[in-house]
């Protein structure tokens, strides 16, 4: 069975509510080498175990699996210079921002544009390592 990677847990919560209204379901965390899709994240790549659950049905059967890149309720601020360029509510966005924003300005002509530092923040925290 293909376990469904979303973004967030709520979206994988939502997914689960909107498809089973009334689902049972059990704790099912999954690995990077288990059968997975993501879900609007194309090229994720990763290692480990994600959180996630396994839908079942009354005989306790697996009919649905989902996991989730981010646990927690996070909020995302991305900084080109000092000027708010984004916000998210999940890491993969941010940091696919985050990324697209460092290569803009490294790719500037310096002679020709200012070239900015670009941050990203969680919570206030600067994680743009």
């Amino acid at each position: 069975m293909v376990t469904k990677i979303f973004k967030t847990k709520k979206l994988a919560e939502a997914y689960i509510r909107e498809n089973y209204p009334n689902a049972t379901t059990t704790y099912h965390p999954i690995g990077d080498e288990g059968n997975w899709d993501d879900v609007d994240m194309p090229n994720l790549q990763w290692s480990g175990e994600l959180a996630g659950l396994a839908v079942v049905d009354d005989n306790l059967n697996d009919i649905d699996r989902v996991a989730w890149w981010d646990d927690e309720d996070n909020t995302y601020e991305l900084y080109v210079g000092d000027k708010l360029a984004g916000t998210f509510d999940n890491s993969y966005d941010a940091r696919e921002a985050f990324g697209k924003a460092v290569e803009e300005e490294e790719y500037k002509d310096e002679e020709e544009e200012e070239v900015f530092d670009v941050k990203l923040f969680c919570n206030g925290e600067d994680i743009s390592h």
